[in-house]
Formats: C-alpha cells, sequence, structure tokens
C-alpha cells in the first residue's frame, strides 16, 4: 500500500457465516489485516482504514498491542442476523479512551471512540469491547431519554454499560486503573450503578446532562482506594446511594464523595446504608475539606431509612474544615435513622461536620433520629482554630439537633461538642456528654457547646441531657455551655451536670452586654464545677453559672445544687448585670 492511502475492505455478501477480522501490529514496520478465509493483507502506511459489513454478524478486533494502528478506522457494520449482532472488540492499553455514543439507525447504533487521538468510527454495531485505559469517559447520546446499567461484567476484570432501552450499544470496560466518566444525555436519562467487578478501584464521575429529571442510582457500589474523589456526581436532579462503602479515597475537596447541585433544577441526594471511611480532603483552604462527604448545595439525607455511618475521614489542609461532612453554600443536610458520625477529623473546625451552608429561613443542618455524633476531632493548628469537634456552623445558618447524641468530641479551642456562629441553633431530646474544648483563653471553651453570638435554645420541646463535659485549657470556661455574647434559652427538664470548667462557669459561661442574656426554666444545674487553673486569670468561679459582663440572668424553677468553685460562687456568681431567680432550689 501507499502512504497516505484510503484501504477499503468490502465484505463478502451475507452468506449466513459470521466474518472475522482482525487488524493488529505484527512488527515496528508491518500492519497486518486478516480476515477469516482471506490471506492477510499488509496494511502498513495507509492513513484511513474502511471496513464495510454485509447482513451477517461481522466482527472487528482491532489490537493495539504492538503499537499503534490506522490514524482512521471506520466500520460500518450493515445489517445483522440478530443474536449479538456486529461487534468491535479493542484490544490493547491506553491513557485515555473515549466513546461517543451518537445516533441510532436500523442495523444498530452509531458512534465513535478516540484512544490516544488515534478514532475509530462505526455504524450498525451493537456490542463494543473497549480497550483497557487508565481514564475511560462514555458520552451517552443525546435526543434520548437513555436508561443504562453500569454493572459488573461476567468477564473477570471488567465492567460493562448496559443500554436498557435501545439507544446505544453494550460496552464491556476492562477496570480503569485512574478513573471513568459517565456523561448523560440531555433528555432526562437515568443511570443505575449496580455492584462493579471486585478489582475495580478507579473514580467515578457521572455528569447529568441539560434536562432537569437525571437520575443516577448506586447499589452496593464499592470505591475503594482509588487514585483520587471515590464518587463525584453533577447535574443530577436526584442521586441515590445504597450501601457500599466509600472508603480510603483522596481530593482537595470530598475525598469520598462530592455532590454538585444541579443547576437546571434542585437536586436531592440521599446516602441510604452506606459507609463512608478513611477518606481524605486535603484542601488548604477554608472553604474546602469535607474529608467523607463534601455537599455542594444540594438537599442531603445521610440516613434516610438506613443508618449510614460517615467514620474516620480526615480533613487535613491548613484550614481544611468538615472532617466527616461538609455542607456547602446553598447545602441542606439531615443527618438521620441512627447513622454515625465518628471518629473524623478537621483543621479548622467541625471534626464531624462542617456547616456552611448561609441558609437564612430553612435548617442548614438537621440532626434527627437517634443519630450518633461521637470522637470527632477539630485539631487546630498555629493557623486553623480548631472549633467545633461534633459540628461547626459557619454563617446565620439554623440548625436542629434533635433526639440523638453528641458525645466524646474535641476541639483544640472552642466548643467541643458543638460550635454555634450568628444564627439560631435549637437542641432538643439530645444527649451532649464527654466532649472537651481545649481553648487557653477565658474566652474559650464550651465544652459541650460554644455560642458565638447566635441564638441557642435548648429544651424547648424535649429535654436535653448535658453532663460530663470539660473545658480543659488554662483559662477555659464553660465546661458545659459557653454562651459568648449571644442569647441562651434552657427549658424545662433540661439536666446540665458533672461538667467542669476551670477558669469559671463550670456548668454555664455566659457572657454579653446589657440585656437579658439568659434564661433557665425548669433546669437542674447540679454537680458541676469551676476547678481554677492554677494560672493567673484562672480563679475557679461560679461552679454552676457564671456571668461575665452586665448581661441579665432569669432564673426559674429547678435545682442549683452540688455545684462547686475553687473560689468564688459555688452555685452561681453574678457580673454587673440583674439576676433573677425564682422557685429554684
Amino acid at each position: 500500500m501507499l502512504a497516505g492511502d484510503t484501504l477499503t475492505l468490502f465484505l463478502s455478501p451475507g452468506d449466513g457465516v459470521a466474518d472475522d477480522i482482525h487488524v493488529s501490529r505484527v512488527d515496528a514496520s508491518t500492519i497486518r489485516i486478516e480476515i477469516t478465509g482471506v490471506s492477510p493483507i499488509d496494511a502498513t502506511g495507509i492513513d484511513q482504514l474502511i471496513v464495510e459489513g454485509n447482513s451477517d454478524n461481522n466482527h472487528l478486533t482491532l489490537d493495539y498491542s504492538g503499537g499503534v494502528l490506522v490514524p482512521s478506522i471506520q466500520f460500518n457494520g450493515g445489517m445483522q442476523t440478530g443474536g449479538e449482532g456486529d461487534s468491535l472488540t479493542v484490544l490493547g492499553t491506553f491513557s485515555d479512551q473515549i466513546l461517543n455514543y451518537t445516533t441510532t439507525g436500523a442495523g444498530g447504533n452509531n458512534g465513535d471512540l478516540n484512544l490516544d487521538g488515534a478514532t475509530i468510527t462505526y455504524t450498525g454495531l451493537e456490542p463494543i469491547n473497549a480497550g483497557n485505559a487508565a481514564n475511560t469517559i462514555l458520552n451517552l447520546p443525546v435526543g434520548f431519554a437513555n436508561d443504562a446499567t453500569l454493572q459488573n461484567s461476567v468477564n473477570a476484570g471488567d465492567i460493562e454499560i448496559v443500554d436498557n432501552g435501545a439507544t446505544f450499544e453494550d460496552t464491556v470496560i476492562p477496570n480503569p486503573t485512574n478513573s471513568l466518566t459517565v456523561n448523560l444525555g440531555d433528555m432526562g436519562d437515568l443511570l443505575n450503578v449496580t455492584t462493579l467487578d471486585p478489582g475495580y478501584a478507579a473514580s467515578l464521575i457521572i455528569n447529568g446532562g441539560a434536562a432537569s429529571t437525571d437520575q443516577v442510582d448506586l447499589t452496593n457500589v464499592d470505591l475503594v482506594n482509588t487514585p483520587g474523589r471515590g464518587l463525584w456526581v453533577t447535574e443530577s436532579e436526584t442521586l441515590n446511594v445504597t450501601g457500599g462503602t466509600i472508603s480510603g479515597n483522596s481530593a482537595a475537596i470530598g475525598g469520598g464523595i462530592l455532590v454538585d447541585s444541579s443547576s437546571t433544577g434542585p437536586t436531592t441526594a440521599i446516602i441510604d446504608g452506606a459507609t463512608i471511611s478513611g477518606n481524605t480532603a486535603t484542601g488548604a483552604a477554608a472553604n474546602q475539606g469535607g474529608g467523607g462527604i463534601f455537599n455542594n448545595g444540594a438537599g442531603m439525607i445521610v440516613g434516610n431509612v438506613v443508618a449510614s455511618t460517615v467514620s474516620n475521614n480526615v480533613a487535613n489542609g491548613a484550614l481544611g474544615s468538615g472532617g466527616g461532612i461538609f455542607n456547602g453554600p446553598g447545602g441542606q443536610l439531615f443527618v438521620s435513622s441512627g447513622s454515625i458520625i465518628s471518629g473524623n477529623s478537621a483543621n479548622r473546625a467541625g471534626g464531624g461536620i462542617e456547616d456552611a451552608s448561609n441558609q437564612t429561613v430553612i435548617n442548614g443542618v438537621s440532626l434527627l433520629g437517634s443519630f450518633t455524633l461521637d470522637n470527632n476531632v477539630a485539631t487546630g493548628t498555629a493557623s486553623a482554630p480548631g472549633n467545633g469537634g461534633g459540628l461547626h456552623v459557619t454563617g446565620t445558618s439554623p440548625t436542629f439537633i434533635g433526639a440523638g447524641s453528641v458525645s466524646g468530641n474535641s476541639a483544640a479551642e472552642e466548643g467541643g461538642g458543638l460550635w454555634n456562629n450568628t444564627g439560631t441553633m435549637t437542641i432538643d431530646g439530645t444527649t451532649i456528654s464527654g466532649n472537651t474544648a481545649s481553648g487557653a483563653s477565658a474566652d474559650q471553651g464550651g465544652g459541650g457547646v460554644f455560642n458565638s453570638g447566635g441564638t441557642l435554645l435548648i429544651g424547648s420541646t424535649a429535654p436535653v441531657d448535658i453532663r460530663d463535659n470539660v473545658a480543659d485549657g488554662a483559662a477555659g470556661s464553660g465546661g458545659g455551655i459557653f454562651n459568648f455574647a449571644g442569647f441562651l434559652d434552657v427549658r424545662s427538664g433540661t439536666t446540665i451536670t458533672g461538667n467542669a470548667a476551670n477558669r469559671a462557669g463550670g456548668g454555664i459561661e455566659t457572657t454579653g452586654g446589657p440585656g437579658l442574656t439568659t434564661i433557665l426554666d425548669g433546669v437542674s444545674l447540679d454537680n458541676n464545677g469551676a476547678l481554677g487553673g492554677g494560672v493567673a486569670g484562672s480563679p475557679g468561679n461560679g461552679g454552676g453559672l457564671h456571668v461575665s459582663g452586665a448581661g441579665d440572668i432569669l432564673i426559674t424553677g429547678g435545682t442549683v445544687n452540688g455545684n462547686s468553685a475553687a473560689l468564688e460562687g459555688g452555685g452561681l456568681w453574678n457580673g454587673g448585670g440583674i439576676m433573677t431567680i425564682n422557685g429554684t432550689t
């Protein structure tokens, strides 16, 4: 053949016998075409190969194992006799492999493949066996409502995408070594992802299309120890992750899972019965993190019907936040059904959960239904404070916490369990116990809860148990609660007991200017201690309650018993405001 030529192969008219065509590089200087029943053809030097099929089932194999083949290959399968139909198989290893599924014809499906720059165009095919690539991209057809399943293949080491609606050709794919991207069409697609090959260990990226009804369902999918993020879903209006384990992955944000809300409609993401563990977010900025999950504007439910576990994830960037979950701008996060957020850590804030949603009306974060938020850590560094061991709320978002447990969390400075900014945090029916805040300054602490200028409502509808929390910094204050220039309202039946602080306010420390800052109504404030830190500025005042500044206090009913202070005010210590006590023992 002459260099630059086009070679067109016309297969003989259909005789009921399948034709097999095999194209390979035999050596550095020879490309060979082998066809069933035909002498080998030397195709060295041609620029384009066209294979014109017949009415039988034709099988084209392109073997790149020995090196590059023809720059441009076109395979027109023709009509088919049923069964598997015309097929294309690619052999060899590639860096990037792109499959573009385009249109459907009378004889099958059409599209093209790009293999590290080499193009294969096809018409009238059914199945494709793709090449072995580090990165594989599947572009589903536009103009159709695709219904597809990504699943394990019968071939060990392979997965496959199956068309459930006759819009593109089924494709078998060797496990990618780096990433698999599925780009949906533009008519409202459904993609089901079920259990993949046991050896699958690539990042999974799914991008919805322009429609407002895309749905992605993952069932029992394991994404473990991939080279990057475990799962990234964008532009999909519905995401369901049911079962499976996402573990050992890493990215700047959302080491385990990143969900980007759709631009064409609100996104609802439900994570049920899944385990998200041991993932890392490396982003250095305060708005980066989410070692386990980064929710970028979606409505997300962790544990809708079945509990999920988010554990031992890390946001280890310089100002990384949200070791377990980062709820980003515009997001809404619900944790319920017994879900567990445990053992996560972050440098700046929110060892378990960071809320930066900046919601104004709806709750940014709601913790419900026997949730567990325990043993998370806001570690702190020279440049990062380390606030909110369990949960940290940045901005003004309302937060609701009900019917669960916040225990064993720790913060380098403030809010061992919970840290609220200027929004409203409502806590009902929850146990807050064994948390630690280690800030050394007098305005740091809040072993259980730290309220930084917001509104903190505790026990409004169901009693809260706040016990055995500690502010153990040299001048740490507010073992149970530190209300810093905010409004605190604690209601009937709530128990604040066994908490301790070094400087002041073993049970509660409250600060602020003139006006009503704190209400205790029917509260048991018992057996707390202001220990005294043994350093200047840490006297140990107000074993039960310590008031700094001119704020007013109203205490009605309840008890103040068994508290102790190293220096002054074993039960109560008042500053420059008015403390009113009615009917209290």
